[in-house]
């Protein structure tokens, strides 16, 4: 799962290209007494609007230039977490900020690097 934080935070500040002083964060977090995690990326950009928001996790969908980022970044992210029984959830202030937050169920202590 490093990808899938790595390529939310890579996401996040590859937003922030040409909107000055921003910054972007990650934290985790535990959930209902250890049974899930929750990982947060939160950007200070400009947020994400809302009739785009239903196809930010759609393949080949971007924001950037011609030669940036292509796009797969996020349905990728989608792909690993979702059959992990993870969840995906996106908040955006439009003019704000953009946060998602990722949430997987725990993995049993002797169960690690399995499948």
């Amino acid at each position: 799962m490093s990808f899938v934080l790595l390529e939310l935070i890579s996401n996040a500040r590859e937003a922030l290209i040409g909107w000055g002083a921003r910054s972007s964060s990650a934290w985790t977090s535990p959930l209902n007494a250890r049974q899930a995690v929750r990982f947060t990326v939160t950007d200070s950009g400009p947020g994400i609007p809302a009739h785009m928001k239903a196809t930010v996790f759609e393949p080949c969908f971007t924001t950037n230039p011609r030669g940036r980022r292509s796009g797969l970044g996020p349905p990728t992210v989608r792909g690993c977490v979702e059959p992990s029984n993870g969840q995906l959830v996106l908040r955006s202030a439009p003019g704000r900020r953009a946060r998602i937050r990722l949430v997987l169920p725990a993995v049993p202590p002797g169960r690690r690097g399995r499948g």
